[in-house]
Order: structure tokens, then sequence, then C-alpha cells
């Protein structure tokens, strides 16, 4: 403010003593010019300056007056900034003093409490006075302060976040999380502090790493485990199916040729029981072969791939084309040129699977049809093969997915109970699902969900 008063003064000043040097020359020059009398001329002179006089103090009073209200208003502001400012730093006081974690103020230089508030005193047990007569180092472990040091010499200005061990009055160890600002502070450089006690955090979160490496560990054992006990039943399972496979053989071939060399030695009723057999074991060689293509998929490492989908749909078609003209149908295919991902073969086995399971259901039906359709959805492909054969109650729709369930007479429907359990499985171990829809008499629907 006294730097604008004299810099206001000076340039009144000078415009002054400018106006008034040109007033004295001017109007001295203009009355001797007008007046010869030296009487008249030193009468006028006394009421010009009488005039000036008057002018100069009516000139200075306004000045004054302008100059004193200006100086009134920018007082009146700098007192309101000044109070402003005041009631902000009660807030600021009043929001450190009550802010429910401890906070304080240290000296940058001299590392002392400058304040601290009300939840340091009572969570670290100092009372205010014992603090300000402490450091920062004070209530750090004797083994830490070295560190601090360095962390100190190398911080940052502005901002800073760290983990940290404080020592408490009673000599307990605690973990905080320190959040500090540099700042000034009764005009030294200090730094604002707010800690927050986290240590049953990191207590949980190192048994939470803890029982995760153990988890691992067990996984990892576990995992061990079951690749031997896999191979093992890998073993056990190609040297049943050939064990169980080379008598039925036996038995297959024995009956064919008792049936070929000595088919005029048995009667109707010897003979139709030697096609039992064989048929029997037809049936259950296809049983094995079927148990051995589940245990394969189980066991198959999965190679997710691009499959161009219509190619791969009509050439499934074609293998069954055949088949089903001979029966007076025929197989209509409705699929989107269109790539997905996913696993070629297993999504192969569930295809061929569902023709075929379409194909054996509709044999009772003169002129069978079978759809095969697809679309792309907004989270991957949808799949359905439809027939026109028996069909099947709903109530019945999970049954028809577990192995060996079955829903039809094997008399009627020959089979062996797996190719719905090998297509939901497929399904299953590339992220979609399988699912159905039918009435008894209407035929099916089978859908298929694949993922992107």
């Amino acid at each position: 403010m006294s730097g604008k008063f004299s810099n206001f003064a000076l340039r009144a000043s000078l415009t002054y003593a400018a106006a008034a040097g040109l007033w004295i020359l001017l109007s001295d020059a203009v009355v001797a010019y007008l007046f010869s009398d030296p009487a008249h001329q030193a009468i006028i002179g006394t009421y010009k300056g009488l005039a000036f006089v008057g002018m100069t103090a009516l000139l200075l009073y306004y000045l004054g007056r302008a100059h004193w209200r200006r100086y009134e208003k920018e007082a009146a502001a700098r007192s309101k900034t000044e109070q402003a400012m005041r009631e902000m730093l009660e807030v600021y006081r009043g929001l450190f003093e009550v802010n429910p974690h401890p906070m304080w103020v240290y000296d940058r230089e001299t590392l002392r409490f400058l304040a601290v508030n009300r939840a340091a005193i009572a969570r670290y047990g100092y009372t205010e006075a014992e603090f300000l007569n402490l450091t920062i180092a004070d209530i750090r472990p004797s083994e830490d302060v070295e560190t601090l040091r360095d962390v100190l010499a190398n911080a940052p200005a502005g901002f800073n976040e760290s983990v940290a061990r404080h020592r408490l009055k009673d000599g307990a160890v605690i973990l905080v999380e320190i959040s500090g600002h540099t700042m000034e502070y009764a005009g030294r450089p200090a730094k604002l502090i707010l800690a927050q006690n986290v240590t049953k955090r990191m207590e949980v979160e190192s048994e939470i790493r803890r029982l995760n490496a153990e988890l691992e560990r067990r996984v990892a054992e576990r995992t061990a485990e079951l690749e031997v006990k896999n191979r093992e039943l890998e073993t056990f399972t190609y040297s049943v199916s050939h064990d169980l496979k080379a008598p039925l053989r036996g038995i297959d071939g024995y009956s064919r040729l008792l049936l070929e060399d000595h088919s005029d030695k048995l009667d109707d009723e010897g003979r139709r029981f030697l096609n039992t057999v064989r048929q029997s074991a037809r049936q259950m060689g296809q049983l094995i072969d079927d148990l051995l293509a589940y245990s394969r998929l189980e066991r198959r490492t999965w190679k997710t791939a691009e499959v161009e989908l219509r190619p791969l749909v009509e050439l499934l078609a074609a293998e069954r084309e055949e088949e089903i003209r001979n029966r007076g149908g025929e197989i209509r295919v409705d699929v989107p040129a269109i790539s997905i991902s996913a696993d070629a073969d297993a999504l192969a086995m569930a295809l061929r699977n569902l023709i075929d399971n379409a194909i054996k259901f509709t044999g009772a039906e003169p002129n069978p049809v079978i759809e095969i359709a697809g679309s792309e959805t907004e989270t991957g492909c949808m799949l359905s093969i439809k027939d026109n054969g028996v069909g099947f109650d709903m109530k019945f729709h999970d049954r028809i997915f577990d192995i060996f369930q079955r829903l039809h007479r094997s008399e009627d429907y020959p089979g062996t109970g797996i190719g719905l359990t090998i297509v939901r499985k497929a399904m299953q171990r590339m992220g979609g699902s399988a699912r159905a829809e039918s009435e008894p008499g209407c035929g099916a629907i089978f859908y298929l969900e694949i993922p992107k």
C-alpha cells in the first residue's frame, strides 16, 4: 500500500508543479497586457493569488478524498481477504484436529514435530508436549533410523507415499502407510504427514500370500499325482480294452465258424442263439470303443484354432448322405461361411454323434429329414441339428446327456448310451454347452453353443 501511495504522491506533485508554473507565468502576462496601471495590477494579482489558493485547496480536497476512498476500499478488501484466510485456516486446523487418522507437521531440516492432531496423541501414546520435544526419528525403531535418513535425503518434493514401521510410546511396533506433502509452516520448510495403521491389513495380505503359495504347492503336487494316475489309467484302459476285445473277437469268430461250418447240425433256435451271441459281442466291442473315445476326450490336449464352419459341417454331412438317401431321406445344410475358434476334432466328434443320433432315431420314418443350421450370436455361434424322428419327453432332458442313460429300448434303437455324453463333454471342454428340445413323435432339435 505504501508503494502505491508514494507513486500517487509523486505523480500528483509533478502535475501540480507543472500546472502552477504555467498558471503563474501565463496569468501574470495576461494581467500586464490588459492593465497598465501598477495599482490595478497589484489588486488583480492579489485576487488572482487568492483564487489560485482556493482552487489548489479544492483540488487537493477532491484528490485526497478520492485517494482516501480508494484506500478504504483496499483496506476493506484486504481485511475481508485476511478474514477469509483466517476462517480457511480455522477450517483446515479443524480438519487436521478431527481427522480420524494420526496427522502431524514436522520441520524438514530439524525433523522435529511442529504440530500433531488428537488422533496421533491417542494412537501413539505421547502427549502433545512430548510430541513437540521429539523428532520423527524418535518414533522409528532404532534399526530403521538410518534407512529413514536415506529416504528423506532422496525423497522428491511434493506429494509422496510409503510404508514404514513406527514405534509407539509403549514400545509396540506398527506398520503405517504414510502420505506426505511438502509445505511451509510458520515460515519454516515443513512436511504434512497422514499415517494410517495398516498392520492388520498387511498381516492379512501376508497370510493370503502364504495360503496362496501353499495352495499353489498343493495344486502342483495334486497335478503331478493326477498326471501319474492318468498315465496309469491310460495304460490300464488300453490293457483292459485289449484283454476284453480279444475274447470278444474269439466269441464272435467261433460263433461265426459254428454258423458257417455246422449250421446244418443246429436247429433254428440254436442258430438264433448264436446270432444273438455274435450281436452281443459286437455290441460289447462298440461299447468298449465308445468308452475309449470318452476316456480319450477327458485326457486329450485341447487345440483351439480357427475353424471354417461350413466346410466342416458339409464334410460330416457327406459322410452320412448316402446312407440316409438310400432310406429316401435327405440332409439339409444351412450354415454360414464363418470362422470360429474351437477344437476342430472335438467339434467334429460332437457333430458326428448328433448326426448319427438323428439317423438312428429316424429309423422308422419313411422320409427322414435331418437339418443342420447355424448362425452367429453376440457371444459366439449356435449350431442346431434337427430331425423328424421319434423325439422324447422333455422331462427326461437332463438324463439324455448322462452316460449309459437311454430313453428307448436297445432292441428298437441300438446304441451304447455314450454318444450324447461325449457331445456334452466336448462342448464343456470348449467352454460351450449342449441342449435339446423335443416332443414325443415330433422329432428333436439339438443345439450346440460355441463361444467366441
